[in-house]
């Protein structure tokens, strides 16, 4: 969502902001992190407590000059008006090289918020569990892709900027699903696709595509943002990351691309061009990762 998340919530938007401080909390930054509370906000962190952006960014730069390789999940608990219930774990090593002992943190938090959508009070208790390497439930969680409970057919043009980016993220969705049979339905039956130098026609051709393209590229996560729309046209830019190895021990790549999308009266796609290049990337480069045990 463009606009910020405000009270009262309801299901969606709530389990949206949850996700929303996840990715914030995974950047680590701790100025960056505070702009999302209340410049009075008051926190109680386990027993410390805390008032004011400036004692929360103290608070985190110490915090993550201890916890080092920290990675966060939440989860939505409960919801009411303009208070949110939120369950968290989180794991992290005490030595910076990662050869010390691994900790998973369990937690839980209250968290209240302003009219404007900032958190003006934050309560949290949680407590930590020694934990071997191999035990590790999460190992990279930086970016949640939120999953937008509409159907993509029932967007279909002339497209609005709001319909446009939905239609987008629809797309992120379903191609995150890496299921070809799932994905070709959201192509006409005879659609056409130039995907790099390689001409795909029809929904039999892509689904054989796509199920190449994911015997090579494994531990496969998309991102993709709409750049521009006119009529029933999309522009999109992308980046997805993946691992040429099936037990994710091989080489890393991040694949920059750009897309044009074409939809039918129905809002099904009738061409899709793309161009992509890949970038090799270290495994502590990698940006948009899903749940991915080591």
């Amino acid at each position: 969502m463009s606009s910020p998340i405000v009270p009262p919530f309801t299901a969606e938007t709530a389990r949206i902001k949850v996700k929303t401080a996840q990715n914030l909390w995974n950047t680590r930054d701790p100025a960056k992190v505070a702009l999302a509370y209340t410049p009075d906000t008051i926190w109680r962190n386990r027993t410390t407590f805390l008032k004011g952006r400036e004692e929360v960014v103290g608070f985190l730069t110490q915090k993550w000059e201890k916890e080092h390789l920290y990675v966060l999940r939440k989860e939505l608990f409960a919801f009411s008006d303009n208070k949110i219930a939120v369950q968290f774990f989180y794991e992290w090593n005490e030595l910076a090289d990662g050869t010390g002992q691994w900790y998973r943190t369990y937690g839980l938090e209250d968290w209240t918020f302003d009219a404007s959508g900032l958190m003006r009070k934050r309560q949290m208790s949680g407590n930590d569990l020694a934990i071997s390497h191999e035990e590790r439930c999460i190992c990279k969680i930086t970016l949640y892709l939120p999953v937008y409970s509409i159907n993509p057919l029932s967007l279909v043009p002339p497209f609005t900027a709001a319909t446009a980016r939905l239609k987008v993220k629809a797309g992120q969705n379903l191609w995150n699903t890496r299921d070809p049979a799932k994905i070709a339905l959201a192509y006409t039956p005879d659609s056409i696709w130039r995907n790099r130098t390689t001409f795909v026609r029809g929904r039999e051709e892509i689904v054989r595509f796509l199920e190449e393209k994911w015997k090579k590229e494994h531990f496969y996560v998309l991102r993709k943002e709409l750049f521009a729309f006119t009529d029933n046209k999309i522009a999109v830019q992308f980046f997805d990351e993946w691992n040429e190895s099936p037990d994710g021990m091989g080489q890393w790549y991040r694949t920059y691309g750009l897309e044009d999308w074409t939809f039918d009266e129905a809002g099904l796609m009738r061409k899709r061009q793309m161009c992509g290049n890949d970038l090799p990337i270290s495994p502590e480069e990698r940006q948009v990762l899903q749940h991915f045990s080591a």
